[in-house]
C-alpha cells in the first residue's frame, strides 16, 4: 500500500521502482485525493477506508498478482 503523495518522489515513481524489481507485485495506492493511476495491474484506495475496503483492495491486487503470474 502506497500514499500517491510522499515527499521527494511520488508514490507511482516508487511503485514504478518497486516493480522494475518484482514484476509481479501487487500495487495498491491510496490518497485522499482523486486520481488517474496508470500503472498496469495497481488499484486505488480512496482515503479515508475502512477494513474492508482496505481487503477489497488487497484482494484485487494479488488477483493481479496471481493472473501476472500464471
Amino acid at each position: 500500500v502506497i500514499d500517491i503523495t510522499l515527499p521527494g518522489m511520488s508514490g507511482e515513481k516508487l511503485a514504478q521502482h518497486a516493480r522494475a524489481a518484482f514484476p509481479h507485485l501487487g500495487i495498491v495506492f491510496a490518497s485522499g485525493l482523486d486520481h488517474t493511476v496508470s500503472l498496469d495491474g495497481a488499484v486505488f484506495l480512496r482515503k479515508p477506508y475502512d477494513v474492508p475496503a482496505l481487503e477489497a483492495a488487497l484482494a484485487a491486487a494479488a488477483r493481479w498478482r496471481s493472473l501476472e503470474t500464471a
